[in-house]
């Protein structure tokens, strides 16, 4: 063999572009196979997280308390009853007890010299009071001032007096 060679005379030698695309095309490979790895391992990994482990059992909604009706509380003793006014001279009472407010409670009772006065308490609003008067005394007289109502019809006179807590009422009958 000669020493020197032409270089017509050498062998082919591979070409630098073509080693530089076949690592270029094995890279693109590569990155390809572990792109797709990794996408089956998040797969994977999100299968395993929704659906490999057992969720811990919901827990029931806490049953509402019982509670024990308590008794009702007893009705109020009933209010003692009215006494009854004192009989007038001659024997027979002046003021009528059907004009006796319900519920109220007698604070006064007077007779003397053909004339009886009544005075009563009651827990009743004042306006609630006067209706009833009113409705009790038809064609009655009626006047308003502040705090206070005077109902009058023949020889009877009621006064009202009082607010939302409780109301007086001070009946007379006579000459």
């Amino acid at each position: 063999m000669p020493a020197y060679l032409a270089p017509s005379e050498l062998p082919a030698a591979p070409q630098t572009n073509d080693l530089r695309r076949s690592r270029q095309h094995r890279n693109l490979i590569v990155m390809i196979g572990l792109m797709a790895v990794m996408i089956f391992a998040l797969a994977g990994l999100l299968v395993f997280l929704n659906f490999g482990l057992e969720r811990p059992a919901e827990i029931p909604p806490v049953p509402p308390q019982v509670t024990i009706p308590q008794p009702p509380d007893p009705p109020p003793p009933p209010a003692p009853p009215v006494p009854p006014a004192p009989p007038a001279i001659g024997g027979r009472s002046r003021i009528d007890p059907s004009l006796i407010y319900p519920g109220s409670q007698q604070t006064m009772s007077v007779e003397e010299s053909g004339k009886s006065t009544l005075q009563l308490h009651s827990e009743d609003a004042t306006r609630k009071v006067v209706d009833w008067y009113v409705a009790r005394m038809k064609g009655a007289k009626k006047v308003s001032i502040v705090g206070q109502t005077i109902l009058q019809a023949g020889d009877i006179t009621v006064m009202i007096m009082g607010g939302d807590d409780g109301a007086e009422i001070l009946i007379t009958r006579g000459d």
